[in-house]
């Protein structure tokens, strides 16, 4: 998962968010100055310190997002599963979480979350890809060129 993409995932996260609430998040978009100049931790601590008022969906994921980018994979994982658990619907997490089992090589995990995001018309191609990937990985080569070919049509 690159920076962009995360951020792009965390921005749907916040229209999402946003349409249960109209009040502007001073403290987010300073969170996403940070991100983007690649301070990870001075961000996570500013995120930590804003959370212990209000933990919402939103800085659970912006918690596990600037873990994985630290590669701390296993609080990563710890906060977006908080996140999981408060919206298991949540295509957001979902992806999030499939990123990061996919990077820990966990594929057994990853790809049951991959297959969830194909059925939401915004998530489809990212979850088709990331099943292609986890075929791939599981050197299931026939099958992963479907998903990967079905990917790309899209």
């Amino acid at each position: 998962m690159t920076k962009k993409e995360a951020y792009i995932v965390l921005i749907n996260l916040k229209n999402v968010e946003s349409s249960r609430k109209s009040k502007l998040d001073v403290h987010l978009i300073w969170t996403s100055f940070l991100f983007w100049a690649g301070k990870y931790e001075r961000a996570l601590n500013y995120i930590q310190k804003i959370s212990e008022k209000n933990n919402t969906i939103e800085t659970y994921c912006w918690k596990g997002v600037l873990y994985y980018f630290l590669k701390d994979y296993s609080n990563a994982v710890y906060f977006l599963e908080k996140a999981e658990d408060i919206n298991p619907k949540c295509m957001e997490v979902k992806y999030f979480l499939a990123e990061i089992f996919f990077a820990m090589a966990y594929i057994e995990k990853a790809e049951p979350k991959y297959r969830a995001l194909t059925g939401n018309s915004s998530y489809k191609t990212w979850g088709l890809y990331g099943i292609g990937c986890c075929m791939l990985k599981e050197n299931r080569h026939y099958e992963s060129l479907a998903f990967l070919n079905k990917s790309l049509s899209l």
